[in-house]
């Protein structure tokens, strides 16, 4: 559930949904019984995007905890993702 701007610093590989997209979609790209793996850049917009998927019956939703920053701390050997360019 990051932005752009953050996606430039590298990402995990999957699909990227900003916050505010999510929270205003009426569709979604995944079923809820699928497993999803949120995060953001600290861990705040992610719990927000958990706990609102959670209320609208997604029932496999995960979070990373303190965002794609505490990836960078605990693994200093990980290779951010290029941005895709479109």
């Amino acid at each position: 559930v990051r932005e752009a701007a953050e996606r430039a610093g590298g990402y995990i590989e999957g699909l990227h949904l900003p916050l505010h997209t999510l929270l205003n979609a009426t569709e979604f790209p995944f079923d809820p019984a699928d497993e999803i793996l949120l995060y953001c850049q600290r861990g705040q917009r992610s719990r927000i995007a958990r706990q609102h998927l959670l209320a609208l019956g997604f029932s496999r939703v995960s979070e990373l905890a303190g965002g794609y920053e505490a990836l960078q701390r605990i693994n200093p050997h990980h290779q951010p993702s290029p941005p895709h360019t479109a």
